[in-house]
């Protein structure tokens, strides 16, 4: 296990009964074969603020063991279906205006690789690492 896959574990071994709550419905829902985008729909339907993003990381924690390698292929290909959606909610929330925009120029530029890839090109891969950096509780804005 490696240092991040050691932190994320420890976030979600101790979660308050909300998170709980929230860690069980991602479980059930991924047990049950649902998809990303409808999970990701029925966070934001009941969940606000801390406990939606603890579901959101969760998820993907839980996605990426799942999938064991974060660089096997089948984890790198994007859910089309959830980025409209996810860049919505990114909308939603005022400010952040440069985060916004990087997190459009991330997607777009992962869209340009698989057009590429498709087309025989020679592919440019990005890095898709991100660090959000400020006081706790600044994102996201409630």
């Amino acid at each position: 296990m490696n240092t991040i896959e050691q932190k994320l574990s420890e976030i979600f071994d101790d979660p308050n009964p909300m998170q709980e709550e929230v860690k069980d419905y991602v479980d059930l829902s991924l047990f049950s074969k649902k998809t990303k985008e409808e999970i990701l729909n029925t966070l934001s339907e009941v969940c606000e603020g801390e406990e939606y993003w603890y579901g959101v990381a969760y998820l993907e924690y839980k996605w990426m063991r799942e999938c064991g390698n974060m660089a096997d292929e089948t984890c790198r290909k994007l859910d089309k279906k959830a980025i409209p959606i996810l860049l919505k909610l990114l909308d939603n929330y005022e400010g952040w205006h440069n985060f916004k925009i990087m997190m459009r120029t991330m997607v777009a530029n992962c869209q340009m690789e698989e057009r590429r890839r498709k087309a025989g090109l020679q592919v440019v891969h990005h890095k898709l690492h991100t660090v959000v950096a400020g006081e706790n509780g600044a994102f996201p804005p409630s």
